[in-house]
């Protein structure tokens, strides 16, 4: 061998040695080494609000139900009250599904931040999910649900050991931005479960305070539409994820790849969305449908021979396979 070609040979050794160190760097980073949540391999699927189309969404009926169809992963909104306490609401209001209207009937429009924790407790925030489908009652819940708080749901995600992506709304024209993120954390630490949670937001300040405060806690971008340089953007903010509603190009989803990074898309309950996704590359999905998501697994991933994007069966000869089979198609 030349001189030349060894040094060629040595140079891209040592590029790759160099790429791969940096990759380990990003990934602990942004907080992947540690993170239940993407211990396992793509694809994930994670349950939006829990069970949300089986049970009312961001409850603990919800959550229970989606562990018990499979869910390992749970998605959550969290919101300050007025008294500060954390709970998990998505609305900004309570209307849409609570009781508010015969409870606090001059207040129907009042923001969640305008209540207090006890106040809330006074609602039900079940009723209205199984008021639209009788049939529903009937396999569901007579007890009415009420707004849980942080804490209770984490509780619960710790005894089931399921991973919880945490979403932050965004307070910030109610209360200080690093209260808001402080109050949040309190609790994971308060419960040791810094590693069981992935946090996000759409507001992306939360997420810079999250990686000064908690560096350890991985974070993901949450962002709706088309970013013109979403990779660029998550690494930026030390984030582990990016969670859109429009998937990027094949070539952007190479380098999340790359990366030791994740793109994940919501809301999706269907299967031609699901396949769609994985084909091009996304990491994952949040869905409303999580009892579909077995059924849909054994049709997208279980039903062919491996592929070359699969990971095989390393106990598996598949050449070997292919040999027999090239020996029979000679013989006739």
């Amino acid at each position: 061998m030349s001189n030349i070609s060894f040094g060629v040979l040595s140079f891209n050794c040592l590029f790759y040695v160099i790429k791969m160190f940096q990759d380990v760097i990003i990934s602990e980073k942004n907080g992947i080494k540690g993170s239940v949540l993407f211990k396992s391999n793509p694809p994930f699927f994670i349950a939006h609000r829990g069970a949300s189309s089986l049970a009312p969404e961001n409850t603990l009926l919800s959550f229970q139900r989606a562990f018990f169809l499979g869910a390992r992963y749970w998605e959550l909104d969290v919101q300050l009250t007025r008294d500060a306490q954390v709970v998990v609401f998505h609305d900004q209001t309570l209307e849409r599904t609570t009781n508010v209207k015969q409870v606090y009937p001059e207040r129907i429009h009042c923001e969640l931040a305008q209540f207090s924790y006890v106040e809330l407790q006074c609602l039900d925030c079940s009723s209205w999910f199984f008021q639209q489908d009788a049939k529903k009652t009937t396999q569901g819940c007579l007890t009415p649900q009420t707004i849980p708080l942080l804490r209770d749901v984490l509780l619960l995600a710790k005894s089931y050991g399921v991973g919880v992506n945490v979403e932050i709304k965004d307070l910030s024209s109610i209360w200080d931005d690093d209260f808001v993120v402080k109050k949040v954390l309190d609790v994971i630490f308060d419960l040791e479960m810094e590693t069981d949670v992935l946090i996000s937001s759409f507001y992306l300040k939360y997420l810079k305070i999250v990686k000064t405060l908690a560096p350890q806690i991985a974070t993901a971008v949450l962002w709706s539409g088309q970013h013109p340089n979403p990779l660029d953007l998550t690494l930026e903010l030390g984030a582990m994820a990016y969670h859109t509603n429009v998937l990027p190009d094949f070539r952007t989803l190479q380098r999340f790849s790359n990366k030791g990074l994740y793109c994940l898309v919501f809301t999706i309950n269907s299967l031609t969305r699901t396949r769609e996704i994985f084909t091009k590359g996304g990491s994952g999905i949040f869905t409303d449908v999580i009892q579909e998501t077995k059924n849909w697994t054994v049709q997208l991933f279980q039903k062919h021979e491996p592929q070359k994007n699969f990971l095989p069966d390393q106990n598996y000869d598949y050449l070997a396979l292919r040999r027999t089979k090239k020996r029979k198609i000679i013989r006739t």
